[in-house]
């Protein structure tokens, strides 16, 4: 890999990084949709770009590094979930970290490049799949917290098997659900409130 190739990648993943935790401490909607899209994208990406990924996790070392990437993930996505404040609006559920989400993903990603290094120091290097994939499980963690705690679950069950308990179409169905929404745009109790 060239230096200039070096210095895009650093580049992008930089501006990234920054995109992803700016948006993770402002206050927005949270939809299924919206909690989908970036972890599947990710995934996908992972497999279509980097085609020796899988041939890459041919020793032992190897593999632990990767169980352990995943691992982390996991740890962190939870641990970044519970940093969000969830409430209910007119419009639906909706959320906003503060500084420990912001700090938090910045742990995640200087832990993450220490393993990196770490795997490549004991030959057992690691790619862009890898760091695709890591993205996608601690995003894809993070969000089913959420989702969770947004009792989005909840509401699609609901729709299934009740229409008449999740108004068709209404995005604040969810809301609905929950005793302690009584007022609008106000942190809610149970599942939904302040952390």
């Amino acid at each position: 890999m060239s230096s200039v190739q070096i210095l895009a990648s650093v580049g992008l993943g930089t501006a990234f990084a920054a995109f992803v935790i700016s948006r993770q401490v402002r206050r927005r909607a949270v939809t299924l949709r919206c909690l989908i899209v970036l972890p599947v994208w990710f995934l996908i990406l992972s497999v279509l770009s980097d085609h020796r990924m899988v041939s890459r996790l041919h020793s032992a070392a190897a593999i632990g590094f990767f169980a352990a990437g995943v691992a982390l993930a996991v740890g962190m996505g939870v641990a970044r979930s519970a940093t969000l404040r969830v409430w209910c609006s007119e419009s639906g559920p909706m959320c906003e970290g503060d500084w420990r989400t912001g700090g938090l993903w910045i742990a995640t990603i200087v832990v993450r490049v220490g393993m990196f290094l770490l795997a490549a120091k004991l030959g057992a290097h690691e790619g862009a799949g890898e760091a695709m994939v890591f993205v996608a499980v601690t995003l894809g963690v993070q969000n089913v917290a959420l989702a969770r705690r947004a009792l989005l679950f909840s509401t699609a069950s609901a729709r299934a098997g009740d229409p008449a308990a999740a108004r068709a179409g209404d995005p604040a169905a969810t809301c609905a659900t929950d005793p302690g929404a009584t007022r609008a745009g106000e942190p809610a109790a149970g599942p939904l409130e302040t952390v």
